[in-house]
């Protein structure tokens, strides 16, 4: 009889203590920062003044677009910076303009509808797929179905004075 109760106790200790600890485990917060695009360009060069015209322009379509410009033709430091991130990317032959979009790079710009249509797949692939509200991330049971939310939805239909 001992052994059944001390059973039990611990038994509901651990139904108790699971939802306490999954939050413990719970998967990092999806990012929300905005996307930072990073251009490295020459003052003199055609390419590099057609891709920041093009930028100016996705900078409207895209208000949260972060973008950071550095000239690398006159500017010691920037160049500097422009070898150290080439190489961290691994990019052996250099050329101006050089676009970053997280560990993505371009190198020239040609016009919008080619170059700049790379850049905009580029900035696609940060994009986050909105949660679905129709389930719950659990982290011990992955995802799960609200029975609540699909029940509520069902009762307001059903017994809806409206319909």
């Amino acid at each position: 009889m001992r052994f059944k109760k001390y059973f039990f106790v611990l038994l509901m200790a651990g139904f108790l203590a699971v939802p306490a600890f999954s939050f413990a485990f719970a998967p990092p917060a999806e990012q929300t920062e905005s996307p930072t695009l990073i251009l490295f360009h020459g003052e003199e060069c055609p390419h590099c003044r057609a891709e920041r015209a093009f930028l100016k322009d996705l900078k409207k379509e895209t208000p949260n677009l972060k973008i950071t410009e550095y000239e690398v033709w006159h500017n010691e430091k920037n160049r500097e910076l422009f070898l150290k991130t080439a190489k961290e990317l691994g990019i052996k032959r250099l050329g101006v303009p050089l676009t970053i979009i997280g560990d993505k790079y371009l190198i020239g710009f040609d016009k919008p509808e080619n170059s700049g249509e790379k850049i905009r797949q580029m900035l696609k692939s940060l994009e986050v797929e909105p949660p679905n509200e129709e389930t719950i991330a659990h982290p011990l049971f992955g995802k799960i179905r609200s029975e609540e939310r699909r029940v509520g939805k069902e009762c307001r239909s059903r017994w809806s004075p409206y319909h």
